[in-house]
């Protein structure tokens, strides 16, 4: 999963946390599902020690926007921003505005894919997009 911070082994240790600070309020079976489901994330995160990222559509977007493949994962949207910054897509403002929908697209997809459901048919305000004089 080629998105923004947390990262995976985050995310799961984070619910790993939450489940550590609730099973001590709990009891019977919703303990027993609590403690086996804390074991199972262990497992998961030990896993995610040998898993190598793929290389998603989303990162070869935008390598692509920045003319290459070069950059590591986790600074293609630094230098996105850098040469936005600088104005290199300047003559390309609707080009650039659809690349960055899909990019948001793709992480909106992982995060709460039902949200795309939800607003599907929505648009965006393009006087939202126009730089203020």
């Amino acid at each position: 999963m080629a998105h923004d911070q947390p990262d995976i082994g985050e995310l799961i240790l984070t619910v790993q946390e939450f489940l550590t600070d609730i099973t001590k309020n709990l009891d019977g079976q919703d303990r027993y599902y609590a403690l086996c489901s804390s074991y199972l994330l262990e497992i998961v995160q030990r896993e995610l020690k040998q898993w190598t990222p793929q290389k998603t559509d989303d990162d070869k977007r935008l390598q692509s926007m920045l003319g290459g493949d070069g950059l590591p994962r986790e600074e293609l949207t630094g230098e996105l921003s850098m040469a936005i910054r600088a104005g290199k897509f300047d003559d390309r403002m609707d080009w650039l505005l659809g690349q960055l929908i899909e990019h948001v697209t793709s992480k909106v997809e992982v995060t709460k894919p039902s949200y795309l459901v939800e607003t599907q048919g929505t648009t965006i305000d393009p006087s939202v997009t126009k730089r203020n004089s």
